[in-house]
C-alpha cells in the first residue's frame, strides 16, 4: 500500500509540475534582433549601441513610394511625409523635402529645405533641379535615377516597444493608393518573429504525428505511443517554461527548442520500454520487469543523456546569447526527460500495467538489423575503404565553408523586407548603414578644417570601394556651403572661413543627425547594398586600413609658409589621404604644382588668367557694387604694367582665390587630362590654404567604424570560434565520460569513432549544399556529438553485456543488433522527424538546421551500424576481453545510489 501511494506521488509531483509550467506558456513571446545576440558587454556591439542612441541609427525603417515624377510633385511627397510623421511611434521622417540643403545666387545664400526655400505648393521644376544640383548626394538619397520613386527614412521609437504589426497596417491605409516598399532592421526582426512562430505552429504537429507513427510501428501499443508523447510533453513543458521565467521571450534559436525535444525527449522512454518489454517476455512479471528494465538501462541511460546534455551546454562557450540558451533550456529538458524515463515512467507502468503485445517467431528469427550487422561483416574491407573515401572526400571540402548570416538567409526572397530591400538597393543604391564615428579630443572642434577634411576623404574614399555607396555626414553641408562661395565643393584650409560656414548652418535641426556640438562629435553615414557577410568584412577592413595609415589621430594647426621645407613636408603629408581617397596616383607631381603655384605672386596669377574671362569677372564685379569699370584697352594694359587702378585692386582682393584656382586647375587640368574634373577642381581649391596640420600635436581625432552590417559580420566571425570551442569541449568531455564509465580507454575511442566520422559529414553536407555556418547551423556540431555518442553507449553497452556470456564476437554482434539496434534505430527516427520537419519552414535558419540535423542523425545511426561492428570483428576475441571485461567496481552497481533510491518503487 506504501509503494502504491509512492507510486501515485511521484506521478501526481511530475504532473502537478507539468502544469504548473505549462500556464507559464501562456506568456510566450517571440522577438529576434541581432543586436541581442552579445552581451552589452562586449566593446563592439555597446559601442554601437552607444552610437545609435546618441545619433538615431538603429531603429531606422524605409519606405519607397512610386510617382509619374517625384519633381513635379513635391507638394504630395511632402504631404506624405507629414502624414508618416503621424503614425504612431514615428519619432521623425527625412525625405527629399525636409532635408537640409544649402543654395545660392548672386544675391544671398539659403540654408534650409526645399519646404521652406520653396512654394511648394506653386514652384518651378527647374529651379528645383538647378537647387538639387549644389548637393547631388541630397538627389541621390532620396530620388532614384528616372525621378519616378521617392524614398522616406523613418525614425522610431525604441523598437522593442514598437508594435510593428501595428505600424504595417497603419502604413498600409496612409499608402493604399500607391505602390510602395518597405525595409529596415524592425521590419525584418519582426518578420523572422512571425515566420519563426509560424513555422513551428505549423510543423510540430506534424513531426509528433511523425513519431506517433514510429512508435505504433515499431511497439503496436497504445502505451508504447503513449508514455513516449507523455514524457516529451513533460520535458518540452519545463524546458519552455523555464524559458518564460528567466528570458524576456524566445528567439529564432530557441522557438526550434521544442521540436528538438519532440526528437530527443522520447529516446530515454524507448529505450525503458523496449527493455521493459523484453524483460516481460521473459517471466510475464511486470513488477520484476519494470524493476530490471531499469536497471539495465540505468547506466547506458545516463550515459546518454549526459553526454547529450554535454553536446548542448558545450554551446554555452558559443558566446551567442540565443546559442547559449539554447543549449541551456534543452539541457534542463533533457534532464527532465532522464527523470522522467527512469523515475516517473516506471512508476506510471506500475499503475496503469499496459498490455505488453508477444513477440512472434518470425520476428524472433528475422531481423534486418542483424542482417546488415552480418553482411557488413562479411564485406567489412570493402565497406571500410569505402567509408574511408567518403571521411576524406568530405574532410577535403570542408574548408569551403562560410560564416554568413544574411537577411534573405533568414527570411528567403519572397519576405516583405527581402522585396523592399531588393527594390531599395537597385533604385537608390542601398538599405544598410555603415557609421564613421569621429570625436575631437577640443571644444568646436567640428570647426576645425582638418576634422572636416577627414570626413570629406572618408566620404570621398568608400567611392573608391564601391561607387554606388552613398554617405552623407558633416562635411557634406559644410562642402556645399562652401560651394556656395567659390562653385566648388571642398573643405578650405582655413579657420576664419569655417566659422563662417558653421555660422550659416550651425543651427540647422537636421544637422543634429550628424553632429553633437558640445561633445564635437559626428558620424558619417555610408549606405550599401551589400547583403554579403564577406563583402562587408572586406569595406571594413579597407575603412579600417584607411583611416590607421592617412588620418592623424592627433594634429596642430599651424600658419602655411611655403617657403618652409620641415612645414611642407607636413602638408604634404596631410594632404595623402586627399589622393588616396580619390583614387589619384599623381599625388607627388600634383603637389609640387601645388606648392609652385603657392608661391606665385597675386600678379603673377592675374597674367596667367584669360584675359577676356578676366575682364568679363571685373565688369560683373563692377555692376554688382556700382562702380564704374575701365575701358578693356586701359585694363589690359595696366595689366601688362602692373599699374593697379582702385577698383582693380579691389577687385583682386575679393576674387584673389577665385583667381588662384582658376590658374592651377587650367594646369591640372593640361598635365593630368585623366584625373576626374570635380577632384581637379577640388585640388585646385587648395592653392588657398593658409594654415595646415602637423601629425601630431595636442588635438586629439578619434575614428572608430560601426553599424548594423558590421556588427552582423562581428558576431558571424564569433560563430566560428564558438563553434571550434564548443566542438573541443563537448567531443573531451563526452569522451572522457564514456572512458571513466566503461573504465576503458580503448573501449572509450572505439565508441568514439562514429562520432568522429559524423562530425566530418555534418560539416561537409554544410559545404555541400552551399549553406553557411549561422546561428542555427552552429549549434548542429555539438547536437550531433551528444546524440550520436549516445547510440554508441547503448551499443558497446549491450555487445558488452552479449559477449561476456557467449565469449562469441559475430553472434553477440548479432544478438545486440536484433535487440538493442531495434531501441537505437527508433529513438533516431523519432529523433529525426523532430528536426528533419524544420527542413519545411519557411524560415532559412530553421530549413538549414532541420536539413543537416536530419541528415547528421541519419548518418549518426548508420556510422553506428557499420563502423562498430566493423572494428568489434576486426579485434581478436582474447584483445577484446581486456577491453571489454568487467571490473570489480561492476560488483557494487546494485549499490549505487540511483539504483536504492529507483529500487524502492519496487
Amino acid at each position: 500500500m506504501r509503494l502504491k501511494f509512492l507510486r501515485i506521488a511521484v506521478v501526481g509531483i511530475f504532473s502537478a509540475v507539468t502544469i504548473f509550467f505549462a500556464f507559464r506558456l501562456l506568456n510566450i513571446k517571440i522577438s529576434d534582433d541581432i543586436m541581442t545576440y552579445m552581451s552589452e558587454e562586449n566593446k563592439e556591439i555597446s559601442f554601437y549601441r552607444e552610437v545609435s542612441e546618441k545619433f538615431d541609427i538603429d531603429n531606422i525603417m524605409m519606405i519607397s513610394v512610386e510617382m509619374n515624377s517625384v519633381y513635379d510633385e513635391l507638394n504630395e511627397v511632402e504631404s506624405i511625409r507629414k502624414e508618416l510623421y503621424s503614425l504612431k511611434d514615428v519619432k521623425k521622417v527625412l525625405s527629399i523635402t525636409n532635408s537640409l540643403i544649402v543654395s545660392s545666387d548672386e544675391y544671398e545664400i539659403k540654408s534650409g529645405s526645399l519646404s521652406t526655400i520653396l512654394d511648394l505648393s506653386s514652384y518651378n521644376v527647374a529651379e528645383v533641379e538647378k537647387i538639387l544640383e549644389t548637393d547631388s548626394s541630397l538627389k541621390d538619397t532620396f530620388v532614384s535615377k528616372d525621378g519616378k520613386n521617392v524614398l522616406y527614412i523613418l525614425n522610431l521609437d525604441d523598437s522593442k516597444k514598437v508594435d510593428i504589426g501595428l505600424l504595417l497596417e497603419e502604413i498600409e491605409k496612409t499608402l493604399s493608393t500607391r505602390t510602395y516598399y518597405l525595409t529596415g532592421l524592425p521590419l525584418a526582426n519582426y518578420e523572422i518573429a512571425q515566420t519563426a512562430f509560424s513555422d513551428v505552429v505549423r510543423i510540430l504537429p506534424f513531426a509528433i504525428l511523425g513519431i506517433i507513427a514510429i512508435l505504433f510501428t515499431v511497439f503496436r501499443s497504445f502505451a508504447g505511443v503513449m508514455l513516449p508523447i507523455v514524457a516529451v510533453i513533460i520535458s518540452n513543458a519545463v524546458a519552455m517554461g523555464l524559458v518564460t521565467i528567466f528570458s524576456e521571450s524566445f528567439s529564432t534559436v530557441t522557438i526550434m527548442m521544442p521540436i528538438i525535444l519532440v526528437g530527443i525527449g522520447v529516446d530515454n522512454t524507448v529505450y525503458l520500454i523496449s527493455r521493459y518489454n523484453e524483460e516481460y517476455r521473459y517471466d510475464g512479471d511486470k513488477n520484476a520487469a519494470v524493476a530490471r528494465a531499469r536497471k539495465k538501462i540505468l547506466t547506458p541511460v545516463l550515459m546518454c543523456t549526459l553526454t547529450t546534455v554535454a553536446g548542448f551546454m558545450s554551446l554555452i562557450t558559443a558566446r551567442l546569447i540565443p546559442v547559449t540558451q539554447l543549449g541551456f533550456y534543452t539541457s534542463a529538458g533533457i534532464i527532465v526527460s532522464f527523470l522522467v524515463a527512469v523515475v516517473f515512467m516506471p512508476a506510471l507502468i506500475l499503475i496503469v500495467k499496459p498490455r505488453v503485445k508477444q513477440s512472434s517467431d518470425k520476428e524472433n528469427r528475422k531481423s534486418l538489423w542483424a542482417a546488415i550487422t552480418l553482411k557488413v561483416i562479411k564485406h567489412k574491407v570493402l565497406v571500410s575503404t569505402l567509408m574511408t573515401v567518403i571521411f576524406l572526400c568530405f574532410i577535403l571540402i570542408i574548408p569551403g565553408i562560410k560564416t554568413e548570416s544574411n537577411l534573405e538567409t533568414y527570411l528567403g526572397s519572397t519576405a516583405l523586407t527581402i522585396k523592399g530591400s531588393n527594390f531599395i538597393n537597385e533604385k537608390f543604391g542601398g538599405d544598410k548603414f555603415i557609421n564613421v564615428y569621429m570625436k575631437s579630443g577640443i571644444e568646436e572642434g567640428y570647426k576645425d578644417f582638418y576634422y572636416n577634411r577627414v570626413q570629406r576623404d572618408i566620404q570621398k574614399y568608400v567611392l573608391t570601394i564601391d561607387s554606388h555607396f552613398i554617405s552623407r555626414g558633416l562635411s557634406t553641408f559644410t562642402s556645399s556651403v562652401v560651394k556656395s562661395f567659390s562653385g566648388t565643393e571642398h573643405i578650405p584650409g582655413d579657420s576664419s572661413t569655417m566659422n563662417q560656414v558653421f555660422l550659416i548652418i550651425e543651427n540647422t535641426p537636421e544637422l543634429s543627425k550628424f553632429l553633437l556640438k558640445p561633445q564635437s562629435e559626428s558620424v558619417i553615414d555610408v549606405r550599401i547594398s551589400s547583403n554579403n557577410d564577406t563583402q562587408v568584412q572586406a569595406i571594413l577592413e579597407k575603412l579600417n586600413g584607411f583611416i590607421e595609415s592617412y588620418m592623424f589621430k592627433s594634429y596642430d594647426k599651424a600658419l602655411l609658409d611655403i617657403n618652409d621645407p620641415k612645414a611642407l613636408k607636413e602638408y604634404e603629408k596631410s594632404l595623402q589621404s586627399f589622393f588616396v581617397s580619390r583614387n589619384i596616383s599623381h599625388a607627388a607631381e600634383m603637389f609640387s604644382m601645388l606648392a609652385e603655384h603657392k608661391k606665385k605672386s597675386l600678379s603673377q596669377v592675374v597674367t596667367e588668367y584669360p584675359e577676356n574671362e578676366l575682364y568679363g569677372k571685373y565688369q560683373s564685379f563692377c555692376e554688382n557694387f556700382s562702380l564704374q569699370a575701365d575701358e578693356k584697352s586701359i585694363f589690359l594694359k595696366n595689366i601688362k604694367t602692373e599699374e593697379y587702378t582702385e577698383t582693380f585692386t579691389n577687385f583682386l582682393s575679393f576674387n584673389e582665390q577665385t583667381l588662384r584656382s582658376r590658374v592651377f586647375y587650367e594646369e591640372l587640368k593640361k598635365f593630368f587630362p585623366a584625373v576626374q574634373d570635380g577632384d581637379l577642381a577640388e585640388f585646385s581649391e587648395y592653392v588657398n590654404d593658409s594654415e595646415y596640420v602637423t601629425q601630431t600635436g595636442s588635438t586629439r581625432l578619434y575614428l572608430k567604424v560601426t553599424g548594423n552590417p558590421i556588427i552582423r559580420t562581428f558576431i558571424n566571425s564569433e560563430l566560428l570560434y564558438g563553434q571550434m570551442t564548443s566542438l573541443f569541449f563537448s567531443y573531451l568531455f563526452i569522451l572522457l565520460m564514456f572512458i571513466i564509465s566503461s573504465r576503458s580507454f580503448r573501449t572509450g575511442l572505439i565508441a568514439s569513432l562514429p562520432l568522429l566520422f559524423t562530425t566530418v559529414i555534418n560539416f561537409g553536407f554544410i559545404r555541400l549544399f552551399n549553406f553557411s555556418l549561422n546561428a542555427g547551423t552552429i549549434t548542429i556540431a555539438s547536437i550531433v556529438i551528444g546524440l550520436a555518442i549516445d547510440y554508441s553507449v547503448h551499443y558497446v553497452s549491450r555487445f558488452r553485456e552479449e559477449f561476456l556470456k557467449t565469449m562469441d564476437i559475430c553472434k553477440s554482434l548479432e544478438i545486440t543488433s536484433k535487440t538493442v539496434l531495434r531501441a537505437i534505430s527508433t529513438g533516431a527516427f523519432t529523433t529525426l522527424l523532430g528536426f528533419f520537419p524544420l527542413g519545411f519552414g519557411n524560415l532559412g535558419i530553421m530549413k538549414q538546421f532541420g536539413i543537416i540535423s536530419g541528415i547528421s542523425i541519419l548518418v549518426s545511426l548508420l556510422s553506428t551500424v557499420i563502423i562498430l561492428p566493423i572494428v568489434f570483428s576486426s579485434i581478436k576475441k582474447e584483445t577484446l576481453l581486456k577491453i571489454l571485461q568487467k571490473r570489480k567496481a561492476d560488483k557494487n552497481e546494485k549499490k549505487s545510489f540511483f539504483l536504492s533510491v529507483f529500487n524502492r518503487y519496487r
